[in-house]
């Protein structure tokens, strides 16, 4: 798939990662849309708007027994706030995942 500045990316892009009790992620934005997918446990996906830094705001459960799935729209920060049990998930990008296209805050 050729995007828009003329690179050429996979369509999509899939990761697996498990998350243990107490873990969390930093503050990050991706130029593409992701879905996160639930497999086991539940993981709390904060979102930070698209401004030039994040601010706290909307938290999503994803889970095997709520929504199993969650949209983080393109440009949109995110961090994962930390659990009590383990969970597994996996993360869809699409167009596929590109360093180049990955913002910490």
């Amino acid at each position: 798939m050729t995007v828009s500045d003329g690179r050429v990316r996979p369509t999509a892009t899939l990761i697996w990662f498990l998350l243990p009790p107490g873990e969390s992620s930093a503050w990050h934005r991706v130029a593409s849309d992701e879905i996160w997918l639930a497999h086991d446990g539940i993981v709390e996906l904060q979102f930070g708007g698209d401004g030039d830094q994040p601010v706290a705001g909307e938290v999503a459960r994803v889970s095997t027994s709520e929504d199993t799935q969650v949209l983080v729209p393109a440009g949109v920060w995110q961090r994962t706030l930390p659990g009590t049990t383990e969970a597994l998930v996996s993360c869809l990008v699409s167009p596929g995942f590109d360093f180049a296209d990955f913002e910490l805050a």
